[in-house]
């Protein structure tokens, strides 16, 4: 028998030192059997064969190879001479007796649980996970032992823990999780993630280059210095196909998410429909982009599952006939057996609609509850893809229920508010609310509570302290949100941040003010009259709250504008801008100043061509508006 190929491996971590040897030998023409020898160095090792008997060569070339590669995944490193050694993991100081203490009892639970896997009580998948979330460092070794103990699921889950566990010494581990041919591609896909998390900025831009050279040949050159427009139309022409295949390439656009594709791949995913070639791949990216914290695409996603209905109920049971086949066949099997079809017709059930929507509070709560500042960012985000046109009627439903000591049936209402069936929406503005309970299908309005009535002084939200650790992100919603029901929670929580509002500047009261929402503007209002100087007024604030939605807001700056008439009659922007103004009070003020005013000349040419221009540029649905400006210059000029 002759030695063609031998491998050594060796693992050592903690008090372990053990060595496996897999030798490839030939025993006749074309003949050739895979053995192997294992245990503690220095001492007799124990044998074995991984073929019965002899194989033709590429069989046992590939028994080989897959053994070895199974023996690396568990934590060995090749030391044959000559080959590309890996650096070596961070060696474990614990085993099984052995499990690092530490302060928080929370993470001393998982680690004794990673320890010890034969503990049923609680699924080691979900230990694994929850190290990941908790980032707790002194698992990564624990972890790297696991790899290759169980199904796919928990290299899975490993891969994704040692993206927040690990440190630079577990890249070769994620590394070879991430390409080796025999890992399912799932697993592959979340390594990729973690060992992109893990790495430097120079192998970022390595990975991102190899993943450009994946791509079709029409995109690749475009991926790397086209533009988001060329790139984006010539990505719809490559999808706009019947082969269901060319949807892949929407993961790995993702992965290389650089300034020319990741534009068209937001088109993609704000305008999508959940079917069936695309709701895979956008399944990927959801959950690459709740690995990454990458708000926006979390935002766009988590909005998207609240507003799309899902396409099918897939617990349904019942028969139905085939007439080509003369049978009946049951709905719930047919939908099961075709889903697992890369073809299939089916997507984006009820179900997985329901899960969704589940997991995406899921992960905002494990963030906030850890007081990472990442749930700010991506509660944000969600809550800026809702507008005043998501609302809904108020609906009041009645329910009859038996009444045990009365011994009869009596009638209750349920409310549920213009909002109540976004759930995500809800958790994170009322988790915490005494006039809305949480429902599985809606946020119903509690007892005592119908819609309309006026809303508790109290802080609704889920993890108030933390949005006042972080203010600026309640002034961003203020300023970019078009809904209602998140400027009531926003203002509601910036007056606690005093200190914060003394310190915004003019600009940014002046954009509280434009916007349409009483409630903002009023706030603007406040701190604005704050801080009037009379010495030096400032006419841009001035005009902006004589523009806003807040009466009281608009009956000061007319005091002002007349304690000071000379000094903002001096601007023709200024008086424009009372004249053609969206507050109809505030036209009938600036009329009324006008005629009792005299402007020269200049003044008055100026003024007018600016108020002409104000009104060419109106809707054509302001006909009052143009009807009131037309009016008073004719009678003022």
């Amino acid at each position: 028998m002759e030695l063609i190929q031998r491998t050594t491996l060796l693992y050592q971590a903690g008090s372990s030192d053990k060595v496996y040897e897999v030798d490839l030998c030939k025993t006749g023409e074309n003949r050739y059997l895979v053995n192997f020898r294992y245990g503690r160095r220095g001492t007799t090792l124990k044998e074995g064969t991984k073929t019965v008997q002899a194989v033709p060569l590429a069989q046992a070339q590939r028994v080989f190879d897959k053994l070895v590669d199974s023996q690396i995944q568990k934590g060995y490193r090749d030391v044959t001479a000559g080959a590309v050694s890996e650096p070596a993991a961070p060696a474990p100081v614990q085993t099984a007796s052995n499990v690092p203490i530490t302060s928080d009892p929370r993470h001393q639970a998982i680690l004794n649980r990673l320890a010890n896997r034969d503990n049923r009580k609680w699924p080691l998948e979900r230990a694994i996970w929850r190290a990941g979330e908790l980032k707790i460092r002194e698992a990564t070794p624990l972890l790297i032992q696991l790899i290759g103990t169980g199904e796919a699921l928990r290299d899975y889950c490993i891969a994704w823990a040692l993206g927040w566990c690990g440190d630079e010494s577990t890249i070769p581990f994620v590394r070879e999780l991430s390409q080796h041919k025999s890992v399912a591609e799932f697993v592959c896909r979340i390594a990729w993630e973690a060992l992109f998390k893990l790495s430097d900025e120079q192998t970022q831009g390595q990975m991102r280059s190899e993943k450009i050279e994946q791509l079709p040949l029409e995109l690749r050159d475009l991926a790397r210095n086209g533009t988001a427009e060329t790139f984006a139309t010539t990505l719809r022409d490559y999808l706009n196909s019947s082969d269901y295949r060319r949807f892949s390439v929407l993961d790995t656009i993702y992965q290389i998410d650089n300034q020319y594709v990741r534009p068209a791949l937001l088109d993609i995913l704000c305008e999508t429909p959940f079917k069936s070639n695309y709701f895979q791949r956008i399944r990927h990216i959801f959950k690459m982009a709740e690995y990454r914290h990458d708000a926006e695409v979390f935002g766009i996603l988590a909005y998207a599952f609240e507003k799309e209905p899902g396409t099918f109920n897939n617990q349904q049971t019942g028969w139905q006939w085939d007439s080509v086949k003369r049978e009946y066949y049951s709905t719930g099997k047919r939908h099961t057996e075709e889903l697992k079809s890369p073809q299939s017709k089916k997507a984006y059930s009820q179900q997985t609609r329901e899960y969704l929507r589940r997991r995406v509070w899921r992960t905002l709560k494990t963030l906030g509850e850890e007081s990472d500042s990442n749930y700010i960012n991506l509660a944000v985000n969600i809550l800026l893809q809702y507008s005043d046109d998501d609302a809904q009627p108020a609906k009041q439903s009645t329910f009859r229920r038996w009444n045990g000591q009365r011994r009869s049936y009596e009638s209750f209402t349920r409310g549920w508010d213009t909002y109540a069936g976004y759930l995500i929406f809800n958790h994170i503005l009322y988790e915490n609310s005494p006039r809305y309970a949480s429902h599985p299908k809606a946020w119903r309005c509690q007892d005592g509570y119908k819609p309309g009535d006026p809303e508790p002084q109290v802080r609704e939200e889920a993890f108030s302290e933390l949005w006042q650790q972080n203010p600026a992100a309640l002034v961003q919603l203020l300023i970019e949100s078009d809904c209602r029901p998140v400027h009531h929670f926003a203002v509601k929580a910036l007056r606690v941040c005093k200190e914060f509002c003394d310190s915004l500047d003019t600009d940014t009261l002046i954009k509280f003010l434009n916007k349409p929402y009483e409630i903002t503007a009023e706030f603007g209002f406040l701190l604005a009259r704050d801080r009037y100087d009379p010495a030096q007024p400032n006419s841009t604030l001035v005009l902006a709250l004589a523009n806003c939605a807040f009466p009281e807001a608009r009956t000061q700056a007319y005091r002002w504008i007349e304690q000071q008439r000379e000094f903002f009659f001096e601007s023709s922007d200024f008086i424009a801008g009372l004249v053609t103004s969206q507050q109809a009070d505030t036209r009938a003020f600036a009329r009324r100043l006008l005629s009792s005013s005299i402007l020269t000349d200049t003044t008055a040419r100026v003024l007018i061509g600016r108020i002409i221009a104000a009104v060419l540029a109106l809707e054509p649905t302001q006909t009052d508006s143009s009807r009131e400006i037309s009016e008073t210059l004719l009678l003022c000029f």
